[in-house]
């Protein structure tokens, strides 16, 4: 699957047509749901599965625009760094609590863990 993706962006590179586009894009959805598979997603109603889907095909698409083969890199390498920083990304952004305020949480969790531990 991996060389057949990176022949077909390979192809739209060198193109640049609505149907070379359409066929790497179809050719990547697999790896974007891979990532999202890999992600733990909140109970959050803006986080369901198809947000985040569409979320992941925007860096799909944003990645097949920006990605230029002669820098040495294979596609799924780049697409992968890009897709799922959309995603995390979109996930801070409707987050309530500051990366900061979720450290602080996760902290005071462990300690009280600790402490359930020895008592």
């Amino acid at each position: 699957m991996t060389s057949d993706l990176q022949t077909l962006v390979d192809r739209h590179v060198a193109d640049r047509s609505p149907a070379s586009r359409e066929a790497a894009v179809l050719a990547a959805l697999p790896l974007v749901r891979s990532i999202l598979g890999k992600i733990s997603a909140p109970d959050h109603p803006l986080a369901s599965d198809e947000d985040l889907e569409s979320v992941g095909l925007t860096g799909l698409l944003e990645s097949l625009d920006a990605y230029d083969p002669s820098h040495g890199t294979r596609f799924t390498t780049y697409a992968y760094v890009r897709i799922r920083g959309a995603i995390v990304d979109y996930l801070r952004s409707i987050d309530v609590l500051s990366q900061k305020k979720r450290e602080q949480m996760w902290e005071a969790s462990q300690a009280a863990e600790r402490l359930r531990q020895r008592l």
